[in-house]
C-alpha cells in the first residue's frame, strides 16, 4: 500500500498504539540496561506529541503541520 493512501486517522491508530507498546516495553529495557531511562521518557514523549498532532488534525483542530512557521520562498543559492 503506498504511503498516501493511509488516512490521518489509521496514522494516528498506529501512533496510539506505539505508545502503549513503548511504555510497556521501555521500563523492560531500562531495568535490563538496554535503555538509559531519560532516553526512554524521551523517546514515549515525543511519540506522545505526534499523537496529539495527529489527534489534531484528525479531529480539525490543527489545521497544518506548519501553522506556527511563517512561509519563506526559498532564495536561490549563488554559485560558488
Amino acid at each position: 500500500m503506498p504511503d498516501k493512501d493511509i488516512s490521518l486517522a489509521e496514522q494516528l491508530t498506529c501512533a496510539e498504539r506505539e505508545v502503549r507498546l513503548r511504555c510497556k516495553t521501555y521500563p523492560r529495557w531500562v531495568h535490563a540496561r538496554k535503555m538509559e531511562p531519560l532516553h526512554a521518557e524521551q523517546e514515549i514523549a515525543r511519540m506522545r506529541a505526534i499523537v496529539q498532532t495527529l489527534r489534531g488534525l484528525v479531529e480539525g483542530q490543527q489545521e497544518s503541520l506548519f501553522l506556527d512557521v511563517p512561509f519563506r520562498m526559498p532564495t536561490r543559492l549563488s554559485k560558488s
